[in-house]
């Protein structure tokens, strides 16, 4: 209602102008109040879009949103989200003072092949590879997720099935004796030194997952586990497409690099192999192998699920 409309009114008191002073009173009224729950819903759309847009959880987590490829991610952070809540399960973070659990609850099924770098160079050191690859295939059954699985292939120059997918509670007894056969190169049923070639680990865990029917729900993941760079370098481009060709089949790749020399560049390349939700960590000190692969089911575990009340 203009002033003009008012200062009438103000002269005239008959009914209709009480009447018309009124109906525009309600008519302003009820516009102020739209314009107040607009204002209010325009913010909570985009809380509401933050709370569903993995992109914002994937960067709050440490990790890259879902599609983008060979994006490297720092290390991540715990999820606090209050929806999505399906399975108890617990979730494994590595702290200074060890492997620390807290209840969480699965918001989906992972199934992930550990895929061992088993050349020579490693031979040293196979014993914490060996440790480091128990603790992720704990921590995965220790999450209560119903019916992930674990697999392994070791590789050299070649690629090699070592252990089969499998549920990690019930194939829990195999995955750990299997683990624990796990030899460096030339020693009885483990393949031939013949360098390092990532690609070939890489293509052997494709062959394995292209095997397996999908599980509806279920992501797949490899774990790269490798104390080098191809060798010789010609390898390289090698490792480099098997990881595209695998990110494009649907497969998260993870690594994990024992950094023995302090190669800058080394670990960079090794880095730059993760995809998908995959995070590259990696150690000067072969001690720390284990809590690095149990960071890696956190990380899994923190994508994925929200942190119990």
């Amino acid at each position: 209602m203009t002033w003009c409309a008012v200062k009438r009114f103000m002269r005239d008191d008959s009914a209709s102008a009480a009447v018309a002073f009124g109906l525009g009173a309600l008519a302003a009224f009820g516009f102020a109040t739209l314009t107040f729950d607009g204002s209010y819903l325009d913010p909570m759309h985009g809380r509401l879009e933050n709370a569903t847009d993995p992109a914002p959880h994937a960067a709050a987590g440490g990790l890259p949103a879902e599609g983008a490829a060979r994006t490297l991610a720092p290390k991540g952070q715990a999820l606090g989200l209050p929806f999505g809540r399906t399975q108890d399960a617990r979730k494994t973070d590595v702290g200074a003072g060890g492997v620390e659990t807290a209840q969480v609850r699965w918001a989906r099924d992972w199934d992930l092949i550990i895929v061992q770098d088993v050349t020579d160079s490693f031979r040293q050191e196979i014993d914490e590879a060996r440790a480091a690859d128990q603790a992720l295939l704990n921590c995965v059954r220790d999450s209560g997720a119903p019916g992930a699985r674990v697999g392994i292939t070791v590789f050299t120059g070649v690629g090699q099935t070592w252990s089969p997918v499998q549920d990690a509670d019930d194939g829990y007894a195999t995955l750990s004796t299997d683990i624990s056969r796990i030899r460096t190169c030339d020693n009885p049923g483990m393949p031939e030194c013949a360098g390092t070639h990532i690609a070939a680990g890489i293509k052997t865990s494709r062959a394995v997952f292209s095997s397996l029917s999908p599980r509806t729900g279920a992501k797949r993941g490899i774990v790269i586990v490798t104390d080098g760079a191809p060798n010789p370098t010609s390898r390289g481009p090698a490792a480099i497409a098997a990881a595209d060709y695998a990110w494009a089949e649907g497969l998260h790749i993870f690594t994990v690099f024992y950094d023995r020399n302090q190669n800058a560049s080394e670990r960079a390349f090794v880095a730059g192999l993760a995809r998908g939700d995959g995070v590259a960590l990696s150690t000067r000190d072969p001690a720390k192998l284990p809590d690095l692969l149990a960071r890696i089911c956190s990380q899994v575990v923190s994508r994925h699920l929200a942190l119990a009340d």
